[in-house]
């Protein structure tokens, strides 16, 4: 396995999971870079700072994609779209059940994939 954050398995699995997906690396290193600091700390604050650093990407990747089919360039928006997705959905998952913000970010996921379909 791919390994971005040395000795975190769970970011790591996202990572992967995300690449597979089809993410962007480059949006993935932006995102993950700033959480290297953190990555071996694996408590409650490290998996917030996860899901703040990797719903934003979502929401810039939506924003993008909004711009996009605002200007009827249906296809890149799409795209846009299948990526933000995955980034809420890596968020999401990688955070204890019991972590509130989890179905605002699953319910974004499920909003930029119907998005991308379209």
């Amino acid at each position: 396995m791919f390994e971005y954050f040395e000795g975190n398995y769970t970011w790591n699995m996202a990572i992967n999971l995300a690449v597979g997906m089809g993410a962007s690396i480059g949006d993935i290193d932006d995102a993950s870079r700033p959480l290297r600091a953190v990555a071996g700390d694996k408590d409650d604050a490290a998996a917030e700072l996860f899901f703040k650093t990797w719903t934003e990407l979502g929401a810039r990747a939506k924003r993008m994609a909004g711009a996009d089919a605002a200007a009827g360039r249906r296809f890149s928006a799409g795209e846009k779209y299948r990526r933000a997705s995955i980034y809420y959905m890596q968020a999401e998952r990688m955070q204890q059940p019991n972590f509130a913000p989890r179905e605002a970010a699953f319910l974004e996921a499920l909003d930029c994939f119907a998005k991308y379909l379209e």
